[in-house]
């Protein structure tokens, strides 16, 4: 099935903060498939914006349907779209298309610069506005309102004035508010939330932060979560990859981009081969230990849960460094027995995937939580290291009954996460079983 297709419509920029380029990085980080359409090329760089190059209505259009053509699209999100003929072109190609779309209105470089104004946000509130999904910033809800916005009562009030004009829902971003915790608010047919978040000292320095935010709630949009889900994970996301980088999750040396790229080879293994049925009730995760440097492991996983989405498997967290909380400690309890155990996943206990497990010639053992002892390690530790005593070696399932209160599990052990996705769509049949 592959990952989660994103539709980025908008413009390049040289630089891997702005613009379509952002998308393309964070869409491996989120865990869906971007599939860029470019409406302009812009030249603009820490001095301010150069020059602007439109595309001509038929190439937008054509990429719009090149990248829908498949059926696979499951979010559109549009950035910067720096002249009305362009917000008219975008909306035309996908005056059809009935796709959740996220819609982040673009008025200006943060260097000063002006790219809609008058006639434009006109045109902008006109064609874009209606059934979308809105992540603008105080300034920009300003010029689309009409309205002051020094306090979050009046941040209330924008939002609602831009759903009465049409939009879906709003993410209104409070960043630019005076001094205290940032707090952005989404406003929806279910209510207005408040989504708190600290402020960071020099952040008005990073660029592309209201980028990335819409290009990840349109990622957690196209992944199967909620809205209120994806603005969440968004809003974590630009905190701690965007405005945090000193922070340990963002740094993606030469050896974590490796790791990264083969867990997403893995997860999108798992999302071909493994029914929904076969995640728990307490969702999955999918730990995958590596050396990052000599002498210094680190656990990938998610900061989350592999989740159920219909009848797909989806992801609600960003994937990070020491992100999985159990499935972390357990790898690495696995690793120092057996050194070649660097991944596994939780999945529901089913007798029939152990059945054909064993029958496949895998390695299959279990422990029963009743014979923990008294003053024992967790009880996965504790079970782990006692299967392993028995076997010397890790299995490929290590399985247990569960108890009161625990739901029954199965965890598959492998070298690395596409190892661990063959075992799991082995034993659980494919997703048609």
């Amino acid at each position: 099935m592959g990952l989660p297709v994103v539709v980025a419509i908008g413009t390049t920029a040289p630089s891997a903060s702005l613009g379509l380029s952002r998308d393309l990085a964070i869409g491996p980080q989120l865990l869906v498939e971007v599939r860029p359409v470019v409406a302009a090329v812009t030249a603009q760089g820490a001095a301010g914006v150069h020059a602007v190059y439109p595309q001509p209505q038929e190439a937008i259009a054509a990429q719009v349907a090149a990248a829908l053509e498949d059926g696979k699209a499951k979010a559109i999100h549009i950035g910067l779209l720096p002249e009305p003929e362009l917000v008219e072109a975008v909306g035309t190609a996908l005056a059809d298309v009935e796709v959740p779309r996220v819609v982040d209105p673009v008025l200006a470089a943060s260097t000063g610069e002006a790219f809609l104004h008058g006639a434009g946000i006109d045109t902008l509130r006109r064609v874009l506005i209606p059934g979308s999904i809105l992540t603008p910033n105080v300034p920009e809800a300003v010029a689309l309102t009409g309205q002051s916005i020094i306090s979050a009562e009046e941040m209330h009030r924008a939002a609602q004035a831009l759903r009465t004009a049409g939009a879906q829902a709003v993410l209104l971003k409070g960043g630019h508010l005076p001094a205290g915790p940032i707090a952005d608010l989404l406003s929806s047919i279910d209510g207005d939330q408040i989504l708190p978040m600290p402020r960071l000292p020099g952040v008005e320095r990073v660029r592309g932060s209201g980028d990335a935010l819409a290009a990840a709630l349109a990622a957690g949009l196209a992944s199967g979560l909620t809205l209120s889900q994806a603005a969440r994970r968004a809003q974590r996301f630009v905190h701690f990859q965007v405005l945090k980088p000193e922070a340990e999750r963002c740094d993606y040396d030469a050896a974590t981009d490796a790791a990264v790229a083969r867990w997403c080879q893995g997860y999108a293994l798992l999302q071909q081969v493994l029914p929904a049925r076969a995640v728990p009730q307490v969702a999955s995760n999918l730990a995958y230990l590596f050396e990052r440097r000599a002498g210094e492991q680190a656990v990938l996983g998610l900061a989350g849960r592999l989740t159920i989405a219909g009848e797909d498997i989806a992801t609600s967290g960003t994937l990070e460094l020491e992100g999985p909380h159990h499935t972390g400690k357990l790898i690495r309890v696995l690793h120092e027995l057996d050194p070649r155990a660097c991944c596994v996943l939780n999945l529901r206990f089913n007798e029939r995937a152990l059945a054909t497990g064993k029958s496949l010639g895998l390695a299959v053992e279990g422990f029963d939580r009743s014979d923990q002892p008294a003053g024992a390690p967790s009880t996965m530790e504790w079970g782990t290291r006692s299967v392993i005593a028995r076997t010397g070696v890790a299995p490929d399932i290590i399985y247990d009954h569960g108890a009161q209160g625990k739901e029954p599990m199965l965890r598959i052990i492998g070298a690395d996460p596409v190892a661990v996705a063959r075992i799991a769509g082995r034993i659980f049949g494919g997703r048609e079983s």
